[in-house]
C-alpha cells in the first residue's frame, strides 16, 4: 500500500496475501483429510473393535458431516476477502485508480 501522508493507514498487502494463501492451503488440506476419512477409519477399525471403536467412528463421521462443509466455506470466504479486498485485489484496484486519475490530470 502506498502512503501519501503521515495520517494514512499502512497495510502490508503482500503479507496479507501470503497469509491468505497459507490459510487456503491449510483449509484445502483439512478438507482433503476429511474426504479421506472413511478409508482412514476403516484402517483403524481393522485393529480396533468394540463399542468404543464404533462410538469413535460415529462421532468422527457426525462431526465431519455436520461441520466440514461450513468450516471449509467459511474459511474460503475469508481467504477470498483477504485476497480480493486487502491483498492482491487492493493493489490491482489502486493501480487502476491511479491510472484513471492520471488520465484526468
Amino acid at each position: 500500500m502506498r502512503v501519501s501522508s503521515k495520517n494514512d493507514l499502512m497495510v502490508d498487502t503482500e503479507r496479507i496475501a501470503t497469509c491468505a494463501h497459507t490459510i487456503d492451503t491449510v483449509n484445502k488440506s483439512v478438507a482433503e483429510c476429511c474426504k479421506n476419512e472413511p478409508s482412514q477409519i476403516k484402517a483403524i477399525l481393522s485393529s480396533w473393535s468394540g463399542p468404543s471403536a464404533q462410538n469413535a467412528k460415529n462421532s468422527i463421521e457426525r462431526i465431519i458431516g455436520v461441520f466440514e462443509p461450513d468450516r471449509y466455506d467459511s474459511l474460503n470466504d475469508k481467504v477470498l476477502l483477504l485476497l480480493n479486498q486487502i491483498g492482491e485485489g487492493y493493489e490491482k484496484n489502486e493501480d487502476i485508480n491511479k491510472r484513471l486519475a492520471d488520465n484526468f490530470k
